[in-house]
């Protein structure tokens, strides 16, 4: 996602990108134990300026879902090594 700023807010075209991959996930996810530590990204707050520009006023940074993204692929290889074990 990003290497050079992990601090960085994540933008709303990535964001809508992650959720559509996530929420299936969380979907498939719903009866299982850790299915409650799962949540998608919040899309960023944005706040158009006087001169037009639009800035990102709050959101998720890039380590902060890198964190989320972490929590889906432990608990889906759970989830598949429950399935077919």
């Amino acid at each position: 996602m990003s290497r050079k700023n992990p601090g960085g807010i994540v933008n709303a075209d990535k964001v809508r990108r992650l959720n559509r991959v996530l929420e299936p996930l969380a979907e498939m996810m719903k009866g299982e134990m850790s299915a409650e530590y799962l949540e998608t990204i919040p899309e960023p707050q944005e706040e158009t300026g006087k001169d037009g520009t639009v800035k990102i006023v709050s959101g998720k940074t890039y380590s902060d879902v890198a964190l989320l993204m972490m929590q889906f692929k432990s608990a889906v290889s759970l989830y598949f090594q429950k399935s077919f074990w």
